[in-house]
């Protein structure tokens, strides 16, 4: 034994290479590299507070997980706006209606607001222009 806290201990063998992934605390050994963590059983490559395996945008930091389409796909990762698996200019002709809106106005879309913080603005355009082209969702970054 080498490490202990907060209730966990790590351990292994000095000089060998370490395998396979170990966690407790604020770090993960992955593959022999000691790695901060968020301490989030299951990982959180987001670190949003929402284990990998239930984040409905994994690859993007949503703390809220907001979904206001209800199709399993985070705002934060799905400006497809007429949910035909691709941004496209479809998606900007609808997100150009909302844009500039705040919750409470009428051309106020949940939809549109790409960062759930009741207005539609830069950032959510942002975020539809990043996608622009391809298919909503994300994934955490490989190794």
């Amino acid at each position: 034994m080498f490490s202990t806290g907060d209730g966990f201990e790590l351990g292994g063998t000095i000089g060998q290479p370490d395998e396979g992934t170990m966690s407790g605390g604020e770090f993960a050994l992955t593959g022999g590299f000691w790695v901060a963590g968020t301490g989030v059983a299951g990982g959180d490559c987001d670190a949003d507070g929402t284990p990998d395996a239930s984040d409905n945008c994994p690859g993007a930091a949503n703390p809220t997980q907001c979904d206001t389409d209800v199709d399993g796909v985070g705002n934060h990762c799905d400006p497809d706006l007429n949910n035909d698996n691709v941004v496209g200019i479809p998606d900007f002709n609808t997100f150009r209606a909302c844009f500039g809106s705040m919750q409470g106005q009428p051309n106020y879309d949940p939809d549109c607001d790409l960062n759930c913080d009741g207005a539609v603005g830069i950032p959510d355009f942002n975020t539809l222009r990043s996608f622009f082209g391809r298919a909503p969702g994300s994934t955490c970054p490989g190794p």
